[in-house]
């Protein structure tokens, strides 16, 4: 599904900007095998893993195609990405260190958290909040992608 939806940002962007590459901070859910033995069954949360994601296309190709080009770029990044970050805030070699704070900011975050199903009343339709939603974040606060 990863694959499906980051296809379909790509080209709506690509469609947009008439660019053929886009930059994206991809957040891998942190719940992935990555060390055979080591389980995360027994955890709650998320280990929330982002990392850049730049996606190279024909914007000029069928979205089959599209597709499959970008499936493999995906399935490319190693460890689902989750090295970047302990290169980027851990690493003590300042070179590598220093080249990944100094990448370009993605505007866009995809994030995926799997099939949701709507919370509904007894009854199987979904109803209005009744009072007003309390603000879940200070207004102060900046966004960290468009």
């Amino acid at each position: 599904m990863n694959e499906i939806l980051v296809t379909g940002i790509a080209l709506s962007v690509s469609r947009w900007t008439a660019a053929d590459m886009l930059l994206l901070d991809v957040e891998a859910p942190g719940r992935e095998e990555i060390f055979p033995n080591v389980s995360v069954t027994r955890t709650v949360g998320a280990f929330d893993a982002p990392y850049p994601l730049l996606l190279q296309f024909d914007s000029g190709q069928s979205s089959g195609d599209a597709l499959k080009e970008i499936k493999e770029q995906v399935r490319g990044v190693p460890g689902h990405g989750f090295g970047h970050g302990v290169l980027r805030y851990l690493s003590e070699d300042p070179v590598i260190a220093g080249k990944l704070r100094g990448m370009p900011q993605p505007g866009i975050r995809f994030v995926y958290l799997g099939e949701v199903k709507p919370m509904s009343s007894p009854e199987g339709s979904i109803e209005p909040l009744q009072q007003h939603p309390v603000r879940a974040c200070d207004p102060r606060n900046r966004r960290s992608h468009l």
